[in-house]
């Protein structure tokens, strides 16, 4: 018998998988236990503070941990490895990208943007976190119901979004 639980603390979250072998006492002695842990990171934050931090939380057990990591296929039949190690990003408002995406958003909705950081993550942690090019954050939707069963679009974000990417590719 297998159960799952998930464990949420603060903006952290894991699950936890725990198998046993004997039916009726599975809260008594289990057999394994994995338990994921779906930890976003901040600036601040990188391999080696992610490593001494799980260190430190496996210290005097018989655990271990490992970010997980996949390998999977292309198009053009090419490997491709995904290393879950997803490093946060950022752009200041002095880089020149934000500049031009700042003007843009001026010319296109006649206001300035609200200007902030996301609590969701995007693929900007492969293109900022991972590859160091210069990323900006702007889409459609309602950021609260990114990536949850109530997602949705309105059609009018969409077409902003697509208003906007278009004059900032005049701008840059």
């Amino acid at each position: 018998m297998q159960y799952k639980i998930k464990v949420m603390y603060g903006t952290r979250a894991g699950l936890c998988n725990i198998k046993s072998d004997d039916l009726k006492l599975i809260s008594d002695r289990p057999i394994w236990s994995v338990y994921q842990i779906d930890r976003r990171t901040t600036i601040q934050e990188n391999w080696d503070f992610l490593s001494q931090e799980m260190n430190a939380l496996i210290a005097d057990t018989d655990a271990s941990w490992e970010v997980y990591i996949a390998e999977g296929t292309s198009w053009k039949n090419e490997t491709i490895t995904l290393n879950s190690f997803l490093p946060a990003w950022e752009i200041k408002e002095e880089h020149p990208l934000a500049q031009k995406s700042i003007a843009a958003y001026r010319e296109l909705m006649q206001k300035n943007p609200v200007l902030y950081r996301w609590d969701l993550s995007t693929n900007g942690v492969a293109s900022a976190g991972k590859l160091g090019i210069p990323t900006i954050g702007f889409g459609a939707g309602i950021e609260k119901q990114a990536h949850t069963t109530d997602e949705y679009c309105p059609v009018s974000d969409i077409l902003h979004a697509c208003e906007f990417f278009t004059l900032l590719a005049q701008y840059v």
